[in-house]
Protein backbone atom coordinates (compact mmCIF):
# COMPACT_ATOMS: atom_id res chain seq x y z
CA UNK A 1 0.00 0.00 0.00
CA UNK A 2 1.52 3.27 -1.10
CA UNK A 3 0.84 6.45 0.84
CA UNK A 4 0.10 8.15 -2.51
CA UNK A 5 -3.00 5.98 -2.84
CA UNK A 6 -4.57 7.09 0.43
CA UNK A 7 -6.08 10.34 1.67
CA UNK A 8 -5.53 10.92 5.40
CA UNK A 9 -7.93 12.58 7.87
CA UNK A 10 -10.52 13.50 5.26
CA UNK A 11 -13.15 15.92 6.56
CA UNK A 12 -16.73 15.18 5.62
CA UNK A 13 -19.83 17.31 6.08
CA UNK A 14 -23.53 17.02 5.37
CA UNK A 15 -26.43 19.35 6.15
CA UNK A 16 -29.75 17.90 7.25
CA UNK A 17 -33.01 19.84 7.56
CA UNK A 18 -35.21 18.79 10.46
CA UNK A 19 -38.37 20.63 11.44
CA UNK A 20 -37.32 23.82 9.66
CA UNK A 21 -33.78 23.95 11.05
CA UNK A 22 -30.55 22.97 9.33
CA UNK A 23 -28.01 20.86 11.21
CA UNK A 24 -24.47 20.20 10.03
CA UNK A 25 -23.00 16.74 10.48
CA UNK A 26 -19.21 16.81 10.60
CA UNK A 27 -16.72 13.97 10.67
CA UNK A 28 -13.18 13.04 9.82
CA UNK A 29 -12.36 9.75 8.14
CA UNK A 30 -8.95 8.38 9.09
CA UNK A 31 -8.13 6.85 5.69
CA UNK A 32 -9.90 7.08 2.33
CA UNK A 33 -8.94 5.53 -0.99
CA UNK A 34 -10.39 6.42 -4.40
CA UNK A 35 -10.00 4.78 -7.77
CA UNK A 36 -8.81 6.65 -10.88
CA UNK A 37 -12.41 7.80 -11.53
CA UNK A 38 -12.63 9.36 -8.08
CA UNK A 39 -15.03 6.75 -6.69
CA UNK A 40 -14.44 5.68 -3.09
CA UNK A 41 -13.07 2.16 -2.91
CA UNK A 42 -12.01 1.97 0.73
CA UNK A 43 -12.83 3.74 4.01
CA UNK A 44 -10.78 2.88 7.09
CA UNK A 45 -11.34 3.93 10.69
CA UNK A 46 -8.23 3.38 12.85
CA UNK A 47 -8.51 2.70 16.59
CA UNK A 48 -5.70 2.18 19.07
CA UNK A 49 -6.28 -0.22 21.95
CA UNK A 50 -4.28 -1.37 24.95
CA UNK A 51 -5.28 -4.99 24.52
CA UNK A 52 -7.65 -7.10 22.48
CA UNK A 53 -10.76 -8.72 23.90
CA UNK A 54 -13.51 -10.80 22.36
CA UNK A 55 -15.73 -7.67 22.36
CA UNK A 56 -14.26 -6.22 19.15
CA UNK A 57 -15.43 -4.57 17.03
CA UNK A 58 -17.09 -2.26 19.55
CA UNK A 59 -20.66 -1.22 18.77
CA UNK A 60 -19.98 2.53 18.85
CA UNK A 61 -17.00 2.10 16.50
CA UNK A 62 -19.25 0.22 14.07
CA UNK A 63 -21.82 3.03 14.29
CA UNK A 64 -19.14 5.68 13.68
CA UNK A 65 -17.88 3.92 10.56
CA UNK A 66 -21.42 3.29 9.30
CA UNK A 67 -22.23 7.00 9.65
CA UNK A 68 -19.11 7.82 7.62
CA UNK A 69 -20.08 5.25 4.98
CA UNK A 70 -23.57 6.77 4.75
CA UNK A 71 -22.21 10.31 4.46
CA UNK A 72 -19.77 9.21 1.74
CA UNK A 73 -22.20 6.96 -0.13
CA UNK A 74 -19.84 3.99 0.31
CA UNK A 75 -21.12 0.45 0.85
CA UNK A 76 -18.35 -0.99 2.99
CA UNK A 77 -15.28 -0.08 4.99
CA UNK A 78 -12.89 -1.36 7.62
CA UNK A 79 -12.10 -0.80 11.27
CA UNK A 80 -8.41 -1.31 12.00
CA UNK A 81 -7.56 -1.91 15.66
CA UNK A 82 -3.90 -1.42 16.55
CA UNK A 83 -2.24 -2.42 19.80
CA UNK A 84 1.41 -2.41 20.78
CA UNK A 85 1.99 -5.87 19.28
CA UNK A 86 -0.95 -6.64 17.00
CA UNK A 87 -3.26 -5.30 14.29
CA UNK A 88 -6.74 -6.65 13.56
CA UNK A 89 -8.99 -5.57 10.70
CA UNK A 90 -12.78 -5.93 10.56
CA UNK A 91 -14.80 -5.58 7.37
CA UNK A 92 -17.99 -3.54 7.89
CA UNK A 93 -21.04 -3.19 5.65
CA UNK A 94 -22.98 0.08 5.72
CA UNK A 95 -26.27 -1.63 6.39
CA UNK A 96 -29.45 0.21 7.33
CA UNK A 97 -28.71 3.52 8.99
CA UNK A 98 -30.65 6.77 9.18
CA UNK A 99 -28.56 9.78 10.05
CA UNK A 100 -31.73 11.88 10.09
CA UNK A 101 -33.19 9.65 12.83
CA UNK A 102 -29.95 9.86 14.80
CA UNK A 103 -30.02 13.65 14.61
CA UNK A 104 -33.68 13.65 15.72
CA UNK A 105 -32.76 11.43 18.71
CA UNK A 106 -30.04 13.89 19.65
CA UNK A 107 -32.17 17.02 19.21
CA UNK A 108 -35.16 15.66 21.13
CA UNK A 109 -33.21 13.62 23.71
CA UNK A 110 -34.98 10.37 22.89
CA UNK A 111 -31.90 8.14 23.13
CA UNK A 112 -29.80 9.37 26.02
CA UNK A 113 -27.41 7.94 26.75
CA UNK A 114 -26.95 5.69 23.72
CA UNK A 115 -24.48 3.59 25.70
CA UNK A 116 -24.29 3.35 29.50
CA UNK A 117 -20.50 3.83 29.49
CA UNK A 118 -20.90 7.34 28.00
CA UNK A 119 -21.87 8.74 31.40
CA UNK A 120 -18.46 7.84 32.87
CA UNK A 121 -16.82 10.37 30.52
CA UNK A 122 -19.44 13.11 30.63
CA UNK A 123 -18.74 16.32 32.56
CA UNK A 124 -22.48 16.85 33.13
CA UNK A 125 -23.23 13.46 34.71
CA UNK A 126 -23.71 14.92 38.21
CA UNK A 127 -26.58 17.13 37.06
CA UNK A 128 -27.95 15.12 34.13
CA UNK A 129 -31.41 13.60 34.64
CA UNK A 130 -30.52 10.85 32.13
CA UNK A 131 -27.23 9.82 33.72
CA UNK A 132 -26.70 6.14 34.34
CA UNK A 133 -25.59 5.80 37.95
CA UNK A 134 -23.12 3.06 38.74
CA UNK A 135 -24.15 0.79 41.57
CA UNK A 136 -21.63 0.43 44.36
CA UNK A 137 -21.86 -2.73 46.39
CA UNK A 138 -20.98 -2.64 50.06
CA UNK A 139 -19.75 -5.65 51.93
CA UNK A 140 -21.25 -6.49 55.31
Amino acid sequence: MSSRDWEVEVSIEKSIDIDGKTYRILGRVDLLKRNSSGDIVDVVEVKTVKEFTNQFPLEHHLLQLRVYLELLGAEHGKILYISRNRMVEYEVERGEISIENMVRETIYNTAVPRYSWECRYCTYKKICPYAVREEHSSSS
